[in-house]
């Protein structure tokens, strides 16, 4: 009877699967480190005003963006928004308002929202800078408000905001945003 040699099971697969789980556990750190370290997040309990005000009251020129997640100017205009706004994230505050969301009732009245989509910018004082004309570009309102806005950053972003938007008032939107202001 010839003699049969036994070898040794391969250690090869185990290797490979203990190199395969290592490296993936590397790329999951690797790709954490390159997200954003703080991400805003938004307390329930605080009031829906709060932002706006913590804005203000850093002197940080202030874009105020009412809008609806149904709306289709709202829509477009809220992708503008993501896409320009990153390049002054630093320099100029952003406040966001669903005006669907019941949180925001009293920032809607406080401020007198009558129609969306709408921008309101506010300046380093915390004065109504420019309430654009549901997002017409109005070069009179822009060269007027310019002098008052005190920082040229605001001026930019809005600037390059406008140009980049042209839409008019949701007809669906605005039955339903008055009954909200009643």
């Amino acid at each position: 009877m010839p003699k049969r040699h036994h070898h040794k099971p391969s250690r090869l697969p185990q290797f490979l699967a203990i190199i395969g789980v290592a490296l993936l556990v590397l790329a999951v750190f690797v790709f954490l480190e390159k997200l954003p370290a703080a991400i805003p997040t938004i307390d329930p309990n605080e009031p829906s005003e709060a932002p706006l005000d913590r804005a203000l009251t850093d002197y940080q020129p202030t874009l105020t963006f009412k809008h609806s997640n149904y709306c289709r100017q709202c829509l477009i205009m809220l992708e503008t928004v993501n896409q320009v706004y990153p390049e002054f994230s630093t320099t100029v505050s952003s406040v966001d308002v669903n005006v669907y969301d019941d949180n925001n009732s009293k920032l809607l009245k406080r401020i007198g929202l009558q129609l969306i989509p709408m921008l309101i910018f506010y300046d380093r004082n915390g004065s109504r800078a420019i309430t654009p004309d549901h997002g017409r570009r109005r070069e009179t309102d822009v060269k007027f408000y310019s002098a008052s806005l005190q920082t040229a950053s605001l001026l930019a972003f809005i600037l390059v905001f406008m140009g980049g938007i042209v839409t008019s008032l949701c007809p669906i939107c605005k039955p339903e945003i008055n009954s909200k202001l009643a």
